[in-house]
């Protein structure tokens, strides 16, 4: 999904709801340590966008911001 959507132009944002609960680490290998509490930067390659990924127990949103 990640290599999907981040390599899209035309994506934006998305949302999803899961039934299991997200494991943290495993979001942390893809995307670094949190910059806030469950909020994640990830920069676009060869733009000034990124795209910002916030992340709850079972929910968790995906979208891209202006630097």
């Amino acid at each position: 999904m990640k290599e999907v959507l981040f390599k899209s132009s035309d994506f934006e944002k998305c949302s999803m709801t899961v039934s299991r609960e997200i494991n943290l680490s495993i979001i942390e290998q893809e995307f670094g340590n949190a910059l806030r509490q469950h909020i994640y930067h990830y920069m676009i390659p060869n733009s000034t966008d990124y795209f910002e990924i916030k992340v709850k127990r079972h929910h968790f949103e995906v979208m891209r911001k202006k630097n």
